[in-house]
């Protein structure tokens, strides 16, 4: 039982950070797309 509590509590903290890595990635793609918008305003 306790090797099972273990290894749940392993896996919820790798899905923890796996969502943090996401929201990361998120943000930069949202900073990114901002950045595109304003070089294609410049160029027209």
């Amino acid at each position: 039982m306790e090797v099972k509590m273990f290894n749940l509590k392993a896996e919820s903290q790798r899905l923890k950070e796996e969502v943090a890595d996401h929201a990361k990635v998120l943000a930069e793609l949202d900073t990114t797309r901002a950045k595109i918008e304003q070089l294609n305003k410049v160029d027209i």
